[in-house]
């Protein structure tokens, strides 16, 4: 479930060379951090930094303030959109816009806004499987989007046996005389 949440309308005076920072409630022992986004020039990223709330020691489950350094670059308006996700996951649990005009002025988040990047899923890594002995390698399908997994040298092209009752298909040979590529 997505809410937005709203800061209320304030003045800031960030001129050309100024940093500003922005504090967010943030608990990472849920998963759910915080990120952002923007396609203004008008302002950079220096940093950010995750403190645990005042008087608490860092611990599992506890939460604190999430804090992002910005430098203001140009005399002009831009946008800065706050997401709060898990890593993995595409949807935002909360969204934060803030608009930062040339005269300063942080008015109240706009109706409509860009859509978030979405999260590049990352693929788990897994060991290779072991080689049975008396048993033929496996060759997997080819996935789409990948590119092919090239021959190892000095290892010999072992082909799947033909499987009783079943018909032999002999496939092409790619880029020979006659064949046609689709």
């Amino acid at each position: 479930m997505m809410s937005t949440m709203i800061i209320p309308e304030q003045t800031i005076n960030v001129r050309v060379g100024d940093r500003f920072s922005i504090n967010l409630d943030e608990n990472p022992s849920t998963g759910f951090t915080w990120g952002w986004a923007t396609a203004s020039t008008t302002f950079q990223a220096t940093g950010d930094e995750f403190r645990p709330k005042a008087g608490v020691r860092m611990q599992a489950g506890q939460g604190g303030t999430r804090t992002f350094h910005f430098q203001a670059t140009a005399p002009s308006s831009g946008s800065i959109y706050f997401s709060l996700c898990r890593g993995n996951e595409i949807s935002a649990k909360h969204t934060v816009e803030l608009r930062i005009q040339g005269n300063g002025a942080m008015p109240a988040p706009a109706p409509a806004r860009p859509q978030m990047p979405a999260p590049k899923p990352q693929m788990p890594s897994m060991p290779p499987m072991p080689q049975m002995p008396g048993m033929p390698k496996i060759q997997m399908p080819q996935m789409p989007g990948m590119p092919p997994m090239p021959q190892m040298p000095g290892m010999p092209k072992i082909q799947m046996p033909q499987m009783p009752g079943m018909p032999k298909i002999q496939m092409p040979q790619m880029g020979q005389p006659g064949n046609k590529r689709f």
